[in-house]
């Protein structure tokens, strides 16, 4: 359904991470994950790159957006697919 480039920063004992992921695949919207446990390095540089504005996860990141938290509108805006 979206030719955009979307990640997915999530942890398996975070339930929003869980919420957004399924939330995107409800969509048919492909995406791919980083799981910041088995991956702890990437959280970091992404960590670093928010710097002050990091707040946790999930950490959405689709083309050049940065979406933190799971939040329906806010994925639906940066995927232009405003309901």
């Amino acid at each position: 359904m979206s030719d955009k480039n979307i990640t997915v920063y999530s942890a398996n004992w975070c339930p929003y991470c869980h919420q957004a992921e399924n939330y995107l695949r409800a969509r048919n919207i492909a995406f791919s994950e980083i799981d910041i446990d088995a991956q702890p390095e990437k959280y970091e540089l992404i960590k670093q790159r928010l710097g002050d504005k990091f707040f946790g996860l999930p950490i959405i990141i689709i083309n050049e957006t940065i979406l933190q938290g799971f939040d329906k509108t806010a994925i639906d805006m940066a995927l232009n697919d405003e309901l």
